[in-house]
């Protein structure tokens, strides 16, 4: 729930500390860690708890409780703190903290969520306390109550085997008096050192003592594996224990002979002043980023607190009821499996688990259900069909003409996400249309500039500590192009909730989101920059403060003489510029480049055009990204100015001259980038499975008659909004059978049929059957048709969910794929795929018989001899066997091959 962020953003801990001993890797490290955000969240709760009781009754618990703290803070010892706890002042605050706390969960999910977090970590520190102590008691109730724990998140080894150890405890007074005695006396600890608080369980003291002798050098390793030799040697192991122990002692180098400490290490002065400023920057991370004990008059759901992103409903009510539900399971373990009340289930037989979804659970990878999982498509479920084509005389092109899939595998990923390509792979091929498409640098003219690529190419140390200094060190960098640029244009993208990126967004945030408000100058900037610019809203408010920050007059000020820089945010854009010999900045909001466009990659042709007709010598884009170099390429033609792409980063940073390249490709070629680039894959529409831009690219250059029709085809997506014609839908169905070398096949359809008969490709390897392919024609459609209005401030762009773009609601109303209409394979497939009979197919218990078919090698009923079950012979053989059905299909001359 965002304890690593919190970790790193207060400096407590770096990333890959953090990450390991929240991984259960240092386990000092992970106590450390948790007693302080426990501490820190505890400090924040009694805050909002101190705020809500009345100032009157506030001041008398603190007159009397004044001297009992005096006391405990000047010694911390047994006495003074038992006297303070059972102090009447100290006993009705309490009394009212526990009352508010109880009253806050019920009413605040989030108080309630972090309520239990710090109610964990105490048990965890009274486990520990236990242990270090020799307190029986203290540890099994603490056993007890973090068994429920166990069972809620799925620790099954430790439920079950901790249920059956505290319930042999319980009873060890009856049972085993003597024993019980021995415990209770602190005997299931050991103390090896005469510090204070440092007993340690006994297994761990065998591993420290015994195990530590026998398993280091001088050890084992390396003296045999001779079974016998080493019986002898593990016989007489703790003597050697015991001697090696004994000779360290004589030479002082064991830790008894060591310079012995008053105090523990954590009540050390040092330690406990490192703890105070570690807690202290914790609760103020907390606070900036979210706090989940202050009061709100709205109702918020159960929230990240590093990311500001609420769980679902179904996440909330598995985490707000772990652990009563782990209770139940818990309950329903002793009662089944270790009591003699009932036998219906062995101890070690398999325990359910309770799957309760947390934050750190991976979001489910898309699947079907029900009949569609019998259509996986793999060879194994290719063959079966083709079984079941044989024996039932269905078509087998008819079938292919199915996605045989819950999603079209040649665009589409297992996880429901679309194929990517190798989107940079295409702009070598439009530079080598020109002998030497690169240019010297252009003095004068403007310099554009993707504002999210200039500041993602920051370097971490280049990060200052306020998002003052940030704005200041990014206006620094942007001054520095005056000294070759006239113009520079710092252009940002604008985030909609509803947004064919959405998908690609989504996958940029692997690596983590972190959500900060920006409030001021004097703000302290996110350790971790990536994960602060992964979420929308926090690039929205970074670049409004940007905006802001610049357009003051001292800021300006910093603008050189003569130039002029233009910055944008959201719909606005603004020019700060100085005239020659004039000492202060003029700010001037731009009408003509106030646009609607989502995207910087359009909104940097805009800009482009915009200079180009201001006079300047030239206009130069730079951009690492693809698209926007197609959009240059497909639009320099439009300007009247001469247009230049700059990407790469360090000593490879290349000037490429876009007018060059568009007139070297031509008219035809550039009016189809936009429709061919779409298509192919960009970062809202899929590529196909193991076909790239460059096999794609080779087709629609092509100088043949075929070459001309498909250029004539993309250059008509994004003419409109409207579905594309069946003429057009034709010929972009040839292109794909070009692409997958079914050149002699018209139809995606019949190109399926023709290479899984010839080639007997896995679907993956199939082009996308006619229904999946019309879907992904829309969605490249309205792609083409956003970049196509480029040139314009405020064009109007439909919903995407609308009049069939391709792109559809989920039941959350958020934009989703529209991958299929068709189901993922006729319906007496999905029926009548195979039987799983185990008797013999006698009955109308079998679904082949019941549905007056014949069953097939396909079908369970063919299986039981390899299972190994006893074999019942099928009464409802097939027609042809396996092999036949095989041999049929890799016969030319039968009638499907």
């Amino acid at each position: 729930a965002g304890l690593m962020d919190l970790l790193v953003e207060s400096g407590v801990a770096g990333a890959a500390s953090a990450a390991s001993a929240l991984d259960g890797r240092q386990y000092n490290r992970a106590v450390r860690f948790h007693k302080l955000v426990s501490e820190a969240m505890e400090r924040l709760r009694w805050k909002e708890f101190i705020a809500s009781v009345p100032n009157s009754q506030l001041a008398d618990a603190q007159g009397q409780l004044s001297l009992p703290l005096a006391e405990l803070q000047s010694c911390i010892t047994d006495e003074n703190v038992a006297g303070l706890v059972s102090s009447p002042a100290f006993v009705a605050l309490h009394a009212k903290y526990v009352v508010y706390c109880h009253k806050q969960s019920q009413a605040s999910q989030n108080f309630c969520y972090w309520s239990s977090y710090i109610d964990m970590v105490d048990l965890l520190l009274a486990f520990i306390r236990a242990s270090r102590t020799g307190d029986w008691e203290l540890h099994l109730d603490c056993v007890r109550r973090l068994l429920p724990w166990c069972f809620a998140y799925d620790r099954l080894n430790y439920a079950r085997y901790m249920s059956y150890y505290w319930l042999q405890m319980i009873h060890l007074p009856l049972a085993q008096p003597e024993a019980d005695a021995f415990l209770r006396q602190g005997g299931f600890s050991v103390q090896r050192s005469t510090n204070p608080f440092a007993q340690v369980p006994s297994d761990q003291a065998i591993e420290q003592s015994l195990n530590r002798a026998t398993k280091t050098t001088g050890g084992i390793v390396g003296i045999s594996r001779h079974p016998a030799t080493v019986q002898r040697w593990v016989l007489t192991a703790h003597e050697r224990a015991t001697i090696a122990d004994l000779c360290l002692t004589h030479c002082g180098l064991d830790d008894q002979t060591e310079e012995r400490n008053a105090f523990h290490k954590d009540c050390q002065a040092g330690r406990m002043a490192r703890d105070e400023t570690d807690v202290l920057r914790i609760a103020d991370t907390v606070t900036k980023l979210f706090n989940p004990f202050a009061e709100s008059d709205d109702e918020v759901r159960v929230t990240h607190i590093a990311s500001g992103i609420e769980g679902s409903a179904d996440m909330i009510e598995d985490l707000l009821s772990a652990e009563r539900r782990g209770t139940e399971a818990f309950h329903d373990f002793v009662r089944h499996r270790l009591t003699t009340e009932s036998s219906a289930k062995a101890f070690h037989d398999p325990l359910t688990k309770l799957n309760l979804r947390t934050f750190s659970v991976k979001k489910k990878k898309a699947s079907s259900s029900g009949q569609n999982d019998i259509a996986r498509s793999d060879r194994a479920t290719f063959l079966r069909i083709a079984l079941i084509a044989q024996t039932r005389q269905m078509d087998m092109s008819h079938i292919l003409s199915f996605p045989l899939g819950p999603l079209p595998w040649s665009l589409a990923t297992t996880s429901g996400s679309l194929v990517k390509t190798s989107k940079s792979s295409l702009l070598p091929l439009l530079e080598n249309s020109v002998h030497d498409a690169t240019d010297p640098v252009i003095q004068g003219g403007a310099l554009i500039i993707d504002a999210m690529a200039f500041l993602r190419s920051m370097k971490v140390s280049d990060i200052p500590t306020t998002f003052g200094e940030l704005a200041t060190a990014i206006l620094t960098r942007l001054c520095r192009h005056f000294s070759t640029y006239d113009r520079v244009d710092f252009v940002v993208d604008t985030y909609r909730e509803m947004s064919i990126k959405n998908m690609e967004r989504t996958a940029r945030t692997t690596s983590g989101v972190l959500r900060q408000h920006v409030t001021g100058p004097a703000q302290a900037t996110p350790r971790q920059f990536s994960k602060f610019l992964n979420v929308s809203a926090n690039k929205e408010e970074l670049i409004s403060f940007l905006f802001s920050s610049w357009k003051r007059p001292d800021t300006a000020e910093r603008i050189p003489s003569g130039k002029t820089l233009m910055i944008t945010s959201g719909i606005s854009c603004a020019a700060v510029s100085r005239g020659s010999g004039t000492p202060s900045a003029s700010i001037q909001s731009l009408p003509e480049l106030q646009c609607n466009h989502e995207e910087a990659d359009t909104r940097l042709l805009l800009h482009a055009a915009h200079a180009s007709t201001a006079g300047l010598c030239a206009a130069t884009i730079k951009s690492p990204d693809t698209d926007v170099a197609v959009l240059a390429v497909a639009f320099s033609k439009k300007m009247s100015a001469p247009l230049y792409f700059m990407t790469g980063t360090g000593n490879k940073v290349r000037l490429v001259n876009m007018t060059a390249v568009s007139t070297a490709l031509g008219p035809e070629v550039c009016a189809a980038l936009p429709g061919f680039h779409a298509f192919t894959g960009a970062d809202s529409t899929s590529a196909f499975q193991y076909h790239g831009k460059k096999s794609a690219f080779k087709l629609l250059a092509d100088k043949s008659a075929c070459g001309v029709a498909f250029r004539q085809a993309f250059s008509k997506l994004g003419a409109d909004f409207n579905p594309i014609s069946a003429d057009c839908f034709e010929i972009l169905e040839k292109f794909v059978c070009s692409l997958y070398n079914a050149t002699q096949c018209t139809s995606v359809n019949a190109a399926r049929y023709h290479l899984f008969c010839t080639k007997g490709f896995q679907s993956n390897h199939l082009p996308p059957c006619q229904d999946a392919l019309g879907k992904h024609c829309s969605r490249a459609n309205y792609q083409a048709a956003v970049w196509q209005r480029c040139l314009t401030a405020s064009p109007e762009i439909p919903a995407p969910h609308a009049n069939g773009q391709g792109w559809c609601l989920d039941s959350d109303s958020k934009l989703q794929v529209d991958w299929l209409s068709l189901p993922p394979a006729p319906q007496s497939v999905l029926e009548f795929l195979s039987c799983q009979c185990k008797t013999g197919c006698k009955g109308g218990a079998c679904s082949c018989r019941r549905h007056g078919l014949k069953c097939t090698d396909a079908c369970g009923c063919h299986h039981q001899a390899s299972s190994g079950a006893a074999f019942v012979p099928c009464e409802n053989s097939p027609a042809l066997g396996q092999d036949e059905v095989t041999e049929a299909l890799c016969d030319p001359d039968s009638p499907d091959g």
